[in-house]
């Protein structure tokens, strides 16, 4: 869990809630890099955007590719994901 003030999920409503609900239904959970936003929803909201926009965008890399590059990318940094 980060260090990071978060709200958790009983917490939020409105848009936070709706965000929240889309990530969990496209990743089957909130990762923590995502709940550090949680109290700038319009964070977030460009967070999810980024990210949908590497991992799901048009580009010449496979999805496999790109999920691979993250492993890498993420155990080089000692990150659980």
């Amino acid at each position: 869990m980060t260090w990071i003030q978060t709200l958790d999920e009983e917490q939020f409503g409105g848009e936070l809630k709706g965000l929240y609900e889309g990530i969990k239904q496209r990743m089957g959970m909130v990762p923590n890099i995502m709940k550090a936003s949680s109290l700038k929803p319009n964070s977030l909201k460009a967070l999810v955007g980024l990210i949908g926009e590497v991992m799901f965008g048009e580009s010449g890399l496979s999805r496999v590719d790109r999920e691979s590059i993250a492993l890498v990318v993420s155990a080089t940094n000692n990150c659980d994901y």
